[in-house]
């Protein structure tokens, strides 16, 4: 009896995957799938006698079974990553609503102001902190202007003007005045001086450079603060040096000296208080612009006029007459606050998107539905947008300007309630929005507060004022002596020093001379640089006394010097170190620095800084803290999102999940890699057995069939 044994070549494959991944905060995912490949070779092919059964088919088979457990934790880690993801998209969401209120929160943006000119051509404004609203009237009579001086015609441009003698120019500026009068016959006169500022520049004129195109190149690459140029007037001598100061103002006027070659002398010197010829004329004048505001006379060295009035800068343009209308820029404020209004409401869709709850169709629902720390977040938002400011103004709750809360928990503006308490109560926006403090004692100011600050109104008491370093001479200042020599100082200022010098002058009274110590102490740069500086005055004996601007402890000065003794009667005179304020805020004992008084760490009133002027000890009034709702947002979302905030927290458990999950499927795959290990086995000996068997039923076959045929 003949068996077919039927023999299939297959491949057997575990249906077995292990999935790696790498979850962040973000959300974001990666995975690797290995798949095991396991083969019994040609061996196991199936199982021979009688059948035609796979082997390799039968063990894909029992892997998928086995397999199945490996499918259920990575889909426990996919929706894993997914909650990640989701706070990802609420980190996101969160952090574009507090960009979007981020104007709201500060006061400056509630006090910003807007200037209008009525005539455009005559002068514009530019408004800052510390302008008023109002109305100004401005009459421009005079604009700034630089100096420009033009030497005679030449005929060329590169032939050498004078002979090989080196020339010395010498730059000097200052200020120029003219008088002006009678004669005897009546007719008018006017005469010139000149006042050097102390600023002179040199430049030397030689057989290099002695060219008319050489002197202009020399003068200009030497940083002279002058510029020169040359201009063609169409004569028979058309090429004409002109030099024009960088600066405007009546005191950029330029006084040139020359020494050595005559010619080249002769061509360029200029003294605007001479009466005799002189090598260049002046075509322009150096000036200051002249102007009144609301009837007030100002006076600047330029055009841009700042400083004069507090909180503006005026640019003139030409003379004439123009208004300026100063007013708050309540359209800014009002689209700021419809813009949180959306902002919140963009948020909020933002979160009911990613907690949704759909009855009829689960795929709906949203990644984080249920999730704790969302609805958290939610609950909190909800509670500030309908809670009320403490330590405020008038305005108490979002409602009081028009924002409405719907029983959705969006927000809804009414703009003509908005406007009409822009128009009637802006000074209270900022601290219902902002963050904003408030004094009763009018020479107590708010400064800041700190990230802890609790709101509410607190009472100053102050046990020390702040002082200043001051100190008088001993001896009345000798005029003869300052008026006669050169004045030099050495002045240890707030921890600077620097050796001074006073210009010589005829002093005729001791307010004159103290004027001149005080400008020559503040003009030096070091001490500009630092922001320290002096006021010197001269008391009725004829004593004068020097005082550092700057209050507390690093309030220091000294005087030493040649001409100490002549203005103060000493050679070294020592004031007395400033101290610092002190005091309590709301009971606290607060720190202070300098005439600054802020509370300490740990109290109601950490951060709170006020500044306190006056020697006024004891009570000093209250100051009011309030943190408004762009201000309780603010400061909410950057907790919450912080590293250490709640998502952060919560990403962090759903990591440790997914980095939990994929030990468990690391774990478990090894263990089918050992099933199907076991099964290969178990075929091969399986097969082997076959093969045996086939051997033997061959033999017998052969047995048989030889028998028989005998």
């Amino acid at each position: 009896m003949a068996t077919t044994i039927t023999s299939t070549s297959s491949t057997a494959t575990t249906a077995s995957t292990a999935s790696s991944s790498t979850s962040t905060s973000s959300g974001t995912t990666s995975s690797a799938s290995t798949t095991k490949s396991s083969s019994a070779a040609s061996v196991i092919s199936s199982l021979g006698i009688g059948t035609t059964l796979s082997l390799s088919s039968l063990l894909t088979g029992l892997m998928q079974v086995a397999s199945i457990p490996l499918t259920t934790y990575q889909a426990n880690k996919d929706s894993v990553n997914t909650e990640i993801s989701a706070y990802g998209t609420l980190s996101s969401a969160l952090t574009t609503f507090q960009t979007a209120i981020s104007n709201l929160t500060l006061s400056a943006n509630f006090k910003s102001l807007a200037a209008s000119s009525s005539n455009t051509s005559v002068a514009t404004a530019s408004v800052y902190t510390g302008a008023s609203a109002g109305s100004y009237t401005v009459a421009v009579s005079q604009l700034a202007q630089a100096q420009t001086l033009v030497a005679s015609g030449q005929s060329s441009l590169s032939t050498a003007i004078g002979g090989n003698t080196s020339t010395t120019l010498t730059f000097d500026f200052g200020t120029v005045s003219t008088t002006t009068g009678t004669d005897a016959d009546g007719n008018a006169t006017s005469s010139s001086s000149f006042t050097s500022a102390g600023t002179t520049k040199t430049l030397t004129i030689d057989s290099t450079n002695n060219t008319l195109a050489g002197i202009r190149d020399a003068i200009n690459g030497a940083s002279l603060g002058v510029t020169a140029s040359i201009v063609n007037d169409g004569s028979d001598t058309p090429y004409r040096l002109v030099i024009t100061s960088n600066t405007t103002g009546a005191a950029s006027g330029l006084k040139i000296s020359a020494s050595g070659d005559s010619t080249v002398a002769g061509m360029l010197a200029y003294d605007p208080a001479s009466t005799g010829s002189q090598g260049m004329t002046q075509t322009v004048a150096a000036q200051d612009a002249k102007l009144t505001v609301n009837g007030l006379s100002l006076s600047s060295a330029t055009n841009t006029v700042s400083g004069s009035l507090p909180g503006f800068t005026l640019s003139l343009a030409q003379t004439g007459s123009t208004t300026l209308t100063v007013s708050n820029d309540t359209d800014t404020i009002a689209t700021n606050i419809a813009t949180f209004v959306d902002a919140y409401n963009t948020l909020l869709t933002s979160i009911n998107t990613l907690t949704n709850y759909d009855a009829n169709d689960s795929s709906k629902n949203g990644a984080l539905l249920g999730d704790s720390t969302v609805n958290n977040i939610k609950s909190l938002l909800q509670r500030i947008a309908t809670s009320s400011i403490d330590g405020g103004g008038t305005l108490k709750t979002l409602a009081d300007v028009g924002i409405s809360y719907g029983s959705d928990g969006s927000l809804s503006l009414d703009a003509t309630t908005l406007k009409s308490k822009l128009s009637s109560n802006l000074s209270d926006f900022a601290a219902l929005f902002g963050t904003a403090g408030t004094t009763t004692d009018a020479r107590v100011s708010y400064l800041a507060a700190g990230s802890s600050t609790q709101a509410g109104t607190y009472k100053i008491d102050i046990t020390r004022a702040a002082t200043q370093a001051s100190a008088s001479g001993t001896a009345a200042a000798n005029l003869t002596s300052a008026s006669s020599s050169k004045i030099s100082l050495t002045v240890a200022l707030n921890g600077a020093t620097v050796n001074i010098s006073i210009p010589q002058a005829t002093y005729t009274s001791a307010d004159e001379l103290a004027k001149a110590v005080q400008t020559a102490i503040n003009d030096d740069s070091t001490f500009k640089t630092a922001g320290s500086a002096v006021n010197v005055s001269a008391n009725s004996d004829g004593t004068l006394t020097i005082g550092s601007t700057a209050y507390g402890s690093a309030s220091k000065l000294t005087v030493t010097g040649l001409s100490a003794s002549a203005l103060f009667g000493t050679s070294s005179l020592s004031a007395t170190d400033g101290v610092d304020v002190a005091g309590t805020i709301g009971g606290f004992q607060a720190t202070g620095s300098g005439q600054t008084l802020t509370g300490q760490t740990g109290t109601a009133v950490a951060g709170l800084a006020v500044e306190v002027s006056g020697d006024t000890t004891g009570e000093r009034g209250t100051v009011s803290y309030s943190v408004g709702f762009a201000a309780q947002f603010y400061s909410y979302v950057a907790d919450v999102t912080s590293t250490s905030g709640a998502i952060a927290t919560a990403t962090g458990t759903l990591d440790d999940k997914v980095t939990a999950i994929t030990t468990q499927m690391t774990k478990f795959q090894a263990h089918l890699d050992q099933v199907q290990a076991k099964y290969e086995a178990q075929f091969t000996a399986l097969n082997a057995l076959l093969t045996k068997m086939k051997t033997a039923s061959s033999l017998l076959d052969a047995q048989f069939n030889s028998t028989t045929s005998s």
